[in-house]
């Protein structure tokens, strides 16, 4: 028989129910050659992942009769889910090649808040909970889940714990963790809150004598929050002279005036960080301001692909050295375009 070509495969998959698939493998030779030498055994696993998560047991015994081979994957996802029987069938079946992690399979069932996972992992596996499980359980918010580990395995909790729980978004459960004095805190708490947007989180870490340092405006301007940026710098929180180069990089052009206004002066850099995001109209507005440049400005552009930028630049007089034909070449290589330095290389005839 023929081999079906590749886009032949790829078109009647696509009309497949992807658990279908595991029938055609079984039925078909060829398909189930080219299930295992290409892209749609991955395909494959994350299906049984998933199966695994939601805990499809008898699927997944099915598939594991019929030959399939089992990845470890399935436990932790299992764990995720909070599914015992699967960890407990995996763990049952003994195979040689599957090495089930205490510490992975900890931090998927902590993350989820599945405390019977953990209590079955030191009976099973004589292993219990460390700072690696009780910070999972705290990114994932799970308060409850974190104060019995802390208290059954006498696990010492630190700035970091207090720093994921900012990050899992749950204002009760950081003062929860302050009122039992249960951890520290440092700098990084507040730069977490100001990289998520939560203005209330900030105000109250504040309030309760968290302390901060620039890294607190940086992220609120890396991510965006112009008015956490704002508040922080209204507050006496420490200034960067990064945070212009931030928000120019980012194209964030509406916070790069309200900086303007507070700072009235840009280096150069803003002009080349602006260039390397390809934020065309942000770098006409900094011109526009009377923002300097330099050889930096263009070669940033060629090192990133932005030939629009890089033209404009130079016919506006900017400086540029042999840098730009350094980075055009190291973009041309990497992306496999060569409009950019075929283009810079016009500039020395």
């Amino acid at each position: 028989m023929q081999a079906i070509p590749k886009d032949v495969w790829n078109k009647l998959l696509s009309w497949l129910h992807k658990s279908d698939w595991f029938v055609l493998r079984l039925v078909n030779k060829q398909f189930h050659d080219y299930s295992l030498t290409h892209s749609y055994r991955g395909i494959l696993q994350d299906l049984l992942d998933e199966h695994a998560y939601e805990g499809s047991l008898g699927l997944l015994r099915w598939v594991w009769e019929m030959g399939w081979k089992l990845s470890v994957s399935l436990a932790y996802r299992a764990a995720a889910g909070g599914r015992l029987e699967v960890i407990e069938w995996v763990w049952g079946l003994k195979l040689a090649y599957l090495d089930i992690s205490g510490v992975e399979l900890s931090v998927r069932a902590a993350r989820g808040g599945h405390r019977h996972v953990i209590e079955w992992e030191k009976d099973h596996l004589s292993f219990v909970p460390n700072m690696k499980t009780c910070l999972a359980a705290a990114e994932g918010g799970r308060s409850e889940l974190l104060f019995w580990m802390s208290e059954q395995y006498k696990v010492a909790l630190d700035a970091q714990v207090f720093a994921a729980a900012v990050s899992s978004g749950d204002l009760e459960f950081m003062k929860e963790l302050r009122r039992r004095c249960l951890c520290g805190w440092d700098e990084s708490a507040c730069a977490i809150a100001a990289a998520r947007g939560e203005l209330h989180f900030l105000e109250w870490l504040r309030e309760s004598g968290c302390p901060w340092n620039t890294l607190t405006c940086r992220k609120a301007a890396f991510h965006g929050h112009l008015e956490v940026l704002q508040w922080a710098k209204r507050n006496g929180c420490p200034w960067s002279p990064k945070i212009s180069n931030i928000a120019a990089r980012t194209g964030n052009l509406k916070m790069l005036e309200w900086i303007f206004e507070e700072e009235t002066r840009f280096p150069a850099s803003v002009c080349a960080r602006a260039a390397a995001g390809g934020h065309f109209e942000v770098l006409k507005w900094l011109r526009s301001k009377g923002v300097p440049w330099d050889w930096e400005t263009p070669s940033e552009a060629a090192r990133h692909g932005h030939l629009d930028i890089i033209k404009w630049v130079i016919q506006q007089g900017c400086p540029y050295n042999d840098r730009i034909w350094q980075r055009a070449l190291v973009f041309g290589s990497e992306s496999g375009d060569w409009s950019v330095f075929d283009w810079v290389k016009t500039l020395a005839t």
